[in-house]
């Protein structure tokens, strides 16, 4: 057995209205319409639902039940129609956000800021890794959409898209300057990030191309860790310009080069998504302000 719930509709509108003459008139049908709608469920049940030997519209038993229980159904209909209408404008919803940790820590914040002022109703989850754990993520769908440092590469199924440009230098501490005589790179320590770090792929690309070959590397899990291990006087690492400005302009770091030519390199930060996903207005608003 399935409920007519246009019959229902008609029911409910009696009933709230106190006439079948204003049912009708809301509904847009004829008064015989609804008649014949309330007739429909009687049949159907096997019970009276409206005395109407009565004015105004008298419930029987069968109809004040009818009428507790199947109201709840259009205020369902009502919050799901709301609901749908909201996030199809992106006014509710959830954004999942994967960034490496760089982007996550120096360059999102103003985004989620602004982002927020105009969708005050989205929640926002921000998760961080390394790049390859954020492209991970993005695989498996535990994140919307992914902010990395450098390409993908062997990925068919992720679409890249470059964010913008960051600068990376190569410092030590003044410290570590002062006590001991930079003429080979190969010489001294590299404080590096780990395996699958953008920031790590980076180095290895900065140590190839020169040719040097580190005596000895440490490696830790976060740029701030690297960054705090420089000021420390333990090495030399490369590190986002965004990171170690402040220490260069307050001369507790120095930025090393090779060349006089070469005292910075640059990559791209990338937005990343999955090809085959279907683009919700969530998301495409969360685009639109980073591009914008």
């Amino acid at each position: 057995m399935r409920i007519p719930f246009q019959a229902l509709r008609a029911f409910i509108e009696v009933v709230e209205t106190g006439s079948f003459t204003k049912a009708a008139e809301n509904l847009f049908i004829t008064q015989p319409a609804i008649s014949k709608s309330i007739k429909e469920l009687e049949s159907l049940f096997d019970v009276k639902l409206i005395d109407r030997a009565y004015l105004p519209v008298l419930l029987t038993d069968s109809g004040v039940s009818l009428y507790n229980l199947g109201k709840n159904i259009f205020t369902i209909e009502h919050a799901i129609i709301q609901d749908l209408t909201l996030r199809s404008q992106a006014k509710v919803g959830n954004l999942t956000i994967g960034a490496s940790t760089t982007v996550a820590s120096h360059w999102l914040s103003p985004y989620l800021v602004n982002y927020s002022i105009k969708f005050p109703d989205i929640n926002i989850s921000v998760l961080s890794g390394n790049s390859q754990h954020i492209i991970d993520n993005l695989k498996k769908c535990e994140i919307d959409i992914g902010l990395i440092e450098g390409p993908v590469i062997n990925e068919p199924d992720i679409e890249v898209r470059e964010w913008q440009k960051e600068r990376l230098l190569l410092v030590t501490s003044t410290t570590f300057m002062s006590n001991t005589l930079i003429n080979d790179l190969s010489q001294v320590k590299w404080i590096m990030r780990e395996d699958g770090s953008g920031t790590a792929r980076v180095t290895d690309e900065y140590l190839n191309r020169y040719h040097i070959k580190p005596r000895s590397i440490v490696r830790v899990g976060n740029n701030l860790a690297v960054l705090n291990l420089v000021y420390a006087g333990l090495g030399v690492a490369l590190l986002p310009e965004i990171m170690v400005k402040d220490g260069i302009k307050e001369n507790k770091l120095q930025n090393l080069h090779v060349s006089e030519h070469d005292n910075f390199i640059e990559r791209e930060l990338n937005w990343i998504t999955l090809k085959w996903r279907n683009e919700s207005p969530i998301r495409k608003a969360f685009k639109e302000l980073i591009f914008n």
